[in-house]
Formats: structure tokens, sequence, C-alpha cells
């Protein structure tokens, strides 16, 4: 049976991420055509850190300044898919802060917009 995770309660005191959506589910079916590998069902069942720094870089990647084409440049889109599913969220995170410029802060509330892309700090 597959239960509908809209309508699962939240273990108590945890923060969940919203589902995959809008801008981010359209981006991760892009990467996950362009790379030709699973991306977008693996990062759905990813945990809540994995889940913050791949939207990160998501927005980074449908959204780049040159410095950032620089920085995703290093890497086949194959690849950056599988890092994003199996890089330590932490060593992602520490990569995209050593580049600060390439991303702001989120909204306080820190929510995640369906919208259009935002870029989004993992220090936040």
């Amino acid at each position: 049976m597959i239960r509908n995770l809209k309508d699962t309660p939240p273990e108590p005191g945890a923060v969940r991420l919203p589902l995959i959506e809008g801008w981010a589910l359209d981006a991760a079916r892009e990467l996950e055509r362009h790379a030709g590998v699973s991306f977008v069902a693996p990062l759905s069942a990813a945990s809540e850190p994995r889940r913050a720094v791949a939207l990160l870089a998501l927005a980074i990647w449908i959204a780049p300044t040159p410095q950032q084409q620089a920085l995703l440049a290093e890497a086949s889109l194959e690849e950056f898919a599988h890092w994003l599913l199996t890089e330590d969220p932490r060593e992602i995170a520490e990569l995209l802060e050593g580049h600060a410029s390439l991303y702001e802060t989120p909204a306080e509330d820190g929510q995640v917009s369906a919208h259009g892309p935002v870029l989004y700090s993992p220090s936040a």
C-alpha cells in the first residue's frame, strides 16, 4: 500500500520540507531527462538535509550566473545528479557555502516557493 505523504503526520518536533513540486519538480524532471538517470523518485524519498541542498543546487542549475556556470561545468549532468543523491549533504553545503555569492538567504519563514526558483542558503 502506498501512503499519501501529505496526509502522514510528522513526528513530534520534526520539520518537514514540502513535497517537491512546481519549479523544483520541473527542474528535477529536466535533470533526470538530460542526465539519463533516476533522480525525481530518489530525491523525493531523500532525507531533509539532502533535499534542502538539492533544492539549492537545482536553483543554481536552472538559473546560473557566469560564476555558477563555471562551477557546474566541472561535472556531467549524470555526475551532478549522482553527486546530489549520494554525497554527504554537509559536503554539498560546504561546497556551496564556499561560493557564498552564488545564492541568497531564503525567506525568514523557511518556505520553499513552488512558483519560481529562489536561491537558498543551506546555512540559514
